[in-house]
C-alpha cells in the first residue's frame, strides 16, 4: 500500500512534468502505470494464494467469493499493461509533406484485448480499397503498435483527400476497414483498431 509520502512524490512528479511543458509527462505516466501493475500483480498473487489455501480446507464459499475478484484483477492488469505500453511509445515525428496515422491493433481473446502483432495495416485512397494499391502500409510490432506516413495533400489544395485504414490480421482473422480520415500535411491521427478474434 502506498504511503502519503509516495503519493505526494508522484503528484509532485506529475505537476513538475506538466509545468515543464509536458516534455516528460509520458515517462512519468509510464512509471506510475508500471507501479500500478506491480501493485495489482501482488494483489492477484495474494488472492490466488487465498484461493489455494481455501481449496486445501475445502472452503468452497471462500473460493466462490474470491474467484470473481481474481478475474477482475486479471482484466485490470491487462488494461494497465496495455496502457503502460501505449504511454511508453513515443509519438511519431510530423512533417508538412506527410500525414501520419499511428496507433495499436488489438484483438479480443477470452474477453480481453491483446496486441495483434504482425498484422498488416494499409492506408488506401478513398474509393480504392480492394482495387487499388495502398498509399502506404506497416506491420504491427509485438505490442500491436503501427505508424504509417502517407503523402499529404498538396499545399493550397481545396480539400485534403480522404483515406481508409485497413487491417489484415496476421492470424487470418476478418479484415477490418476503419473510418475515413483526412490526409492533411503535418497531421497526426491516432487510431486504435480492434479486429475480430
Amino acid at each position: 500500500m502506498a504511503t502519503n509520502d509516495t503519493q505526494n512524490t508522484g503528484s509532485t512528479q506529475v505537476t513538475g512534468a506538466i509545468e515543464a511543458g509536458y516534455a516528460d509527462l509520458d515517462s512519468v505516466r509510464t512509471s506510475a502505470l508500471s507501479g500500478l501493475v506491480t501493485i495489482r500483480a501482488a494483489k492477484l498473487a495474494m488472492l490466488k494464494r487465498e484461493i489455494a489455501d481455501a481449496k486445501l480446507v475445502k472452503d468452497t464459499a471462500t473460493v466462490e467469493s474470491l474467484t470473481p475478484e481474481v478475474a477482475s484483477q486479471t482484466l485490470l492488469i491487462t488494461a494497465l499493461t496495455k496502457e503502460t505500453a501505449e504511454s511508453a511509445t513515443p509519438l511519431p515525428a510530423r512533417s508538412d509533406t506527410t500525414s501520419v496515422v499511428h496507433g495499436f491493433v488489438m484483438t479480443s481473446q477470452n474477453g480481453s484485448l491483446v496486441p495483434a502483432a504482425n498484422s498488416t495495416v494499409e492506408v488506401y485512397a478513398a474509393g480504392s480499397v480492394g482495387s487499388g494499391t495502398p498509399l502506404a502500409q506497416a506491420t504491427t510490432d509485438s505490442s500491436g503498435y503501427y505508424s504509417i506516413s502517407v503523402p499529404a495533400a498538396a499545399p493550397g489544395a481545396p480539400a485534403a483527400p480522404q483515406a481508409v485504414v485497413v487491417v489484415m490480421p496476421a492470424a487470418g482473422n476478418v479484415p477490418l476497414v476503419q473510418s475515413m480520415l483526412p490526409l492533411a500535411g503535418n497531421s497526426l491521427s491516432y487510431r486504435q483498431l480492434v479486429v475480430q478474434g
